[in-house]
């Protein structure tokens, strides 16, 4: 770039500071404008709103004044005398009442005529008529006072009642002292009026009376039409108002708008924030520029309460900042001037001196081109001529030095010629050899690169088997364990889905260890026989919570014909449909997400299935449709950042399909939403038919449900089992559809009734169901998208039968009308391994060392063992164990692999050691978390006998440990008797701790001793959190006491924890310090409590 480019260059540079200083003064004294003109705006707004309270308030003083005059209250406390005088009370009322209404044969009311022909009357027209004449409009509409019974004493004009006791308006002001009613406009009259309520007590405050008058309140609202109305005290004004009252219903405005409007729609968010009195904010305009918008509420004055008015004042910010934007144009013209004259004046300084340097530069350019007689000649005393001086000497300087080398040249060109030859050569023979070896290195790096990748994969695959499946090992184990259990029906149901969930992250984590499988096509699926329908209810059973928590509609369509006993891969098609299904359960927020399934074809024992998942989401565009079964795709990125990715859900369920001899595609509109279809190819076997269906053929089910789809499902359902359904999509329907039938000497058997439906609730149906004899008896079955929404109490006084979560599985609903109608549940056959697959008790009690460094899984092994009669001795690590074994004599050792200073391995390999030569073998069987090819053959190596990956089921570790044991007897468990709790039942429920311990007071003691070593250090580190202002320490501290407390079921205890835990998370801590005093106290009583309780248990 040239000197004169870079001196223009800076110049315009310096035209473009001053425009932005510019433009920064404008857009700060636009800040500043709009900041007065909102305080100007707003503060006219509430000096408005001020002044129209102060009206109110005065005519309410005024009136308030009046009716504690003495003739207001003589009159009233005449009329109690005489009520009070008479003692038949309630039946003086009555015939005052009657007589009120009375009319005599001249067309008079006797005693309403002698209420308006008294003094107090008279002088409540001429109060009427003094108001309205100085007013100059009718400014007072009506006086009347009641007695404190609610009767008429004296009144201005006719009322249709005598009796006003039962109005809210009296009510109000016999409670609170003063009742203002709402804004009403007489399209008679045409005016705005509201009542005023005014209690009227005696000097020492005895009740006397009510006394209400309708005031117009034209007079007000004439603040705002008055020329100018709005103009704020610094000059700011508005020609646009609007006058809501307390629902944001419209009263008045300088725009044309029907009365009461409803104008929630002017309002940021259809509101105002609760308890401002005024504010601004923006109001946006379609297709115009926004309005500045300030408003006033309100809020009484003295003792007059206010209304709850809502004044907005509207500025055009167009009009406000037209000055601004004349400012704005100026300041651009003025810096496009000056860039224009730094730009001339940059030329006209630079010409001459381009002038000069071009020379320079041309007599530099024809030396480099060997012109060495090139002269510049300058004169000049500045810099530049000193310049073209030294640039002449340099030049005669170049001239004597070329001569000098070209005869050089000439003698070493014959040399430097030959060596140049040379050196070619040697050049060539170097560079190919590099080559060679730069090759050989990148194809090594790359070699060890994809080897590290591969080994990295496997590493990470294994490590994230181990840290997931520890856990699991826990939940899948105590499940099991709670199953084995005495429990309710709704008890197992619960623990079944959290077992079938936790079953299903499992199958999920297999699937992402046998990924590399899938892509090397070396994955085999199982091929063992189960119940379709079953299969697909429980999926989507623990899937509809999920649909529930989004107010969508989970149906599952499966016609009479597909046929239900399969052989296949029930947890592959599972684990497709739980991914299939929740997808859509995720990308859809308004509608129902249906699976349908079909027969495509039945050939002898095999069939082919279609399964089609539909929901009514966002649905995904046509070029986008193939790439959601790629890995970690999504069709639309901005999708992925509201809904959250899909991972390798579809990639792997594609993957499965194909294996099960289908295929998968997508149908889809974009926002009307999508269809995924596959098939799969299954075999048949005989299972069990459906059950006994004569007891319930023939019954009339009404099934009551707004969604069309399931009641549809629900139809095709109970036709299939040779009943006769008929469907309404409403309560208020149902109702009529039942008393149809009665007057025509039919009845219903059976109504299966959805929970939740617009209008008419499920619950309000049974009410009213069940408030008529004719029905009260009938049976009903409630079905609802959250399961059940009612207490037990709730359903006994509504008399329904069962509530059933949907979708409902076809074989729940079946137990359930077959339990109603008396037949008895239906006994199914189920291939999930029970108890019977094990002996009632085993062959001999073992003594088992377990070595586990994760405590909760110490605890379930202990649970499991205790619970079947074995005696297991826990240590937490390789080492312990070789210690232990040298120590004592055990049956067998449960070795954990993956172990702190000792691990598994190098145990195993230890004790084998120490048995070489002494004939005897100790039977260890290996536990790990790791699921790898590979990892059992290693186990095994290392010198386990048996192995079984974590999570532990409860039969098959049993099993295991069992097998090839032998024993003449076997010593059957005792029975423990339960303790009463007595005072610590104050503390906490001794009922469900026996019950969770097993009355096994060793295992209790083991608890309490944890929670004495553990409770300590956990209330130091959230009393030194509280002290330290840290709340994230405290929610995490509380949270950790909130589960040791809760295996005691200390309900102060954990509501304590709880509420500190909600003080960290919310970052309040002020109440922090007092918390944690009582929880202190409250936990060593839990402890004190504890030890005096497990002295009661026997040992």
């Amino acid at each position: 770039m040239s000197i004169g480019h870079k001196l223009t260059l800076a110049f315009l540079v310096f035209a473009v500071l001053i425009g932005a200083a510019g433009f920064f003064s404008v857009s700060v004294s636009r800040e500043a404008l709009e900041r007065r003109i909102s305080i100007g705006t707003a503060a006219a707004a509430t000096e408005l709103m001020a002044e129209m309270d102060s009206d109110l308030q005065g005519r309410f003083e005024a009136f308030e004044a009046y009716a504690r005059t003495a003739r207001v209250q003589d009159a009233l406390m005449a009329s109690n005398a005489e009520f009070a005088a008479r003692g038949d009370g309630k039946a003086h009322i009555d015939r005052m009442d009657r007589e009120w209404g009375a009319v005599s044969a001249d067309g008079a009311a006797p005693l309403m005529q002698k209420l308006l022909s008294g003094t107090l009357a008279k002088e409540f027209r001429e109060l009427i008529a003094f108001y309205n004449e100085r007013s100059g409009f009718r400014m007072v509409g009506e006086i009347f006072v009641t007695n404190r019974q609610g009767a008429n004493v004296a009144q201005s004009g006719p009322t249709s009642d005598y009796m006003q006791a039962d109005e809210d308006w009296w009510q109000q002001a016999h409670e609170f002292g003063a009742h203002i009613a709402d804004v009403a406009y007489d399209d008679s009259a045409g005016v705005f009026s509201t009542d005023f309520a005014i209690r009227i007590d005696d000097s020492a405050g005895e009740f006397l009376g009510v006394m209400k008058v309708v005031v117009s309140i034209d007079g007000v609202l004439a603040v705002l039409r008055q020329p100018g109305p709005n103009a704020a005290a610094d000059g700011y004004r508005t020609d646009t108002f609007f006058l809501l009252n307390a629902q944001h219903r419209l009263i008045c405005s300088s725009e044309n708008g029907e009365r009461f409007e409803d104008m929630s729609h002017l309002l940021p968010g259809g509101q105002l924030p609760t308890g401002d009195t005024r504010g601004v904010f923006r109001r946006p305009v379609p297709g115009g520029q926004p309005r500045l918008c300030a408003y006033a509420r309100s809020v009484g004055y003295r003792s007059y309460p206010g209304l709850g008015w809502v004044l907005i004042l509207e500025q055009d910010l167009a009009e406000v900042f037209a000055a601004v934007q004349a400012l704005s144009r100026r300041i651009l013209f003025t810096a496009i001037g000056a860039a224009f004259v730094g730009v001339a004046f940059a030329y006209l300084l630079t010409h001459s001196v381009a002038v000069r340097l071009g020379r320079l530069k041309e007599g530099a350019a024809r030396i480099g081109g060997g012109d060495f007689s090139v002269r510049l000649g300058g004169k000049e005393s500045d810099e530049i001529g000193q310049l073209s001086q030294a640039f002449d000497s340099m030049a005669d300087s170049l001239k004597r030095i070329t001569a000098s080398r070209d005869e050089l040249n000439r003698e070493v060109a014959e040399r430097l010629r030959t060596e140049a030859e040379l050196r070619d050569k040697a050049e060539a023979l170097h560079s190919a050899n590099t080559e060679l070896g730069t090759s050989q290195r990148q194809l090594r790096v790359a070699k060890e690169a994809a080897e590290d990748a591969n080994r990295a994969k496997s590493e990470f695959l294994a490590n994230m088997s181990h840290e997931i499946r520890t856990p699991m090992n826990a939940i899948i184990g105590m499940t099991d364990l709670a199953l084995s259990t005495d429990l309710n029906s709704e008890q197992q149901e619960f623990l079944g889905i959290v077992g079938d969930s936790a079953n299903s992250l499992l199958h999920v984590l297999n699937d992402i260890l046998d990924f590399s499988k899938i892509e090397a096509g070396r994955l085999e699926l199982e091929q063992i026989p189960f119940p379709l329908r079953d299969t697909l209810g429980d999926a989507m059973h623990a899937l509809s919570l999920r649909a529930s928590q989004k107010g969508l509609e989970l149906a599952c369509h499966i016609p009479p014909d597909v046929p239900d006993a399969l052989t296949g891969a029930p947890a592959r098609l599972r684990q497709v449909l739980v991914n299939l299904v929740g997808n859509a359960i995720k990308f859809t927020d308004v509608g129902e997400v249906v699976l349908d399934v079909e027969s495509v074809r039945v050939a002898g024992a095999l069939c082919e299935l279609q399964f089609r998942v539909r929901d009514t989401g966002i649905g995904i565009a046509p070029g986008k449709q193939q790439e959601v079964f790629a890995s970690f795709s999504q069709a639309d990125s901005s999708m992925s950042r509201r809904y959250g990715g899909t991972g390798l859900g579809l990639a792997i369920s594609a993957k499965l399909v194909g294996l099960m001899g289908g295929r998968i595609w997508v149908e889809s509109e974009e926002g009307k939403g999508s269809s995924f279809f596959f098939s799969a190819r299954f075999g048949q076997h005989s299972g069990p038919g459906p059950g006994k269906l004569d007891d319930i053929s023939g019954l009339r089910v009404l099934v009551v449900d707004d969604n069309e789809t399931n009641g549809r499902i629900l139809l095709e359902m109970l036709r299939n089992w040779r009943m006769c359904p008929v469907w309404v999509d409403s309560g208020a329907r149902a109702l009529a559809e039942l008393w149809r039938w009665r007057s025509e000497g039919r009845c219903s058997d059976l109504v299966l009734l959805d929970a939740m439906m617009p209008g008419m609730s499920g619950v309000e149906f049974a009410e009213d169901l069940r408030a008529s004899s004719e029905f009260e008896c009938m049976p009903v079955l409630m079905l609802s998208s959250g399961g059940s929404i009612l207490s037990g109490v709730d359903r006994r006084r509504l008399g329904i039968a069962h509530c059933l979560a949907k979708p409902v599985k076809q074989s729940d609903l079946l137990d359930a009308i077959h339990d109603v109608l008396g037949a008895g549940p239906m006994v199914r056959v189920t291939h999930t391994p029970s108890e019977a697959t094990l002996p009632a008790q085993p062959v001999r009690t073992l003594r088992v060392l377990v070595a586990e460094d994760r405590a909760a899984n110490r605890r379930l092994v202990e649970a499991i063992l205790l619970k079947r009669g074995h005696e297991p001795v826990l240590v937490e690590n390789g080492k312990q164990a070789v210690e232990q074994v040298a120590r004592e004599r055990f049956d067998v050792v449960l070795m954990d692999m993956q172990m702190p200073e000792m691990d598994g391995y190098e145990a195993m390999g230890v004790i084998r050691e120490m048995e070489r030569g002494t004939g005897h073998h100790l039977r260890i069987v290996a536990m790990t978390a790791h699921a790898m090819t590979g990892d059992r053959e290693r186990c095994l190596t290392a010198g386990a006998d048996g192995y079984i990956a974590k999570p532990i089921h409860r039969l098959e570790f049993l099993m295991l440990l069992e097998q090839a044991l032998e024993s003449p007897s076997a010593e059957r468990p005792r029975t423990v008797p339960v303790a009463s709790g007595g005072n610590c039942d104050m503390v906490f429920n001794s009922a469900k701790f026996v019950e969770n311990i097993s009355a096994d007071r060793d295992l209790g003691e083991t608890l309490v001793a944890t929670a004495q070593e553990e409770i300590p250090s956990l209330l130091h580190d959230v009393r030194e959190a509280v002290a330290k202002g840290d709340a994230e320490g405290v929610a995490h501290g509380a949270h950790a006491l909130k589960g040791l407390v809760a295996n005691f079921f200390a309900d102060a205890a954990g509501k304590t924890t709880l509420e500190l835990e909600t003080m960290g998370r919310e970052v309040t801590l002020d109440q922090a310090e007092d918390r944690v005093e009582r929880l202190e106290q409250e936990l060593a009583d839990l402890v004190s409590a504890l030890q005096t309780f497990l002295t009661t248990l026997p040992s």
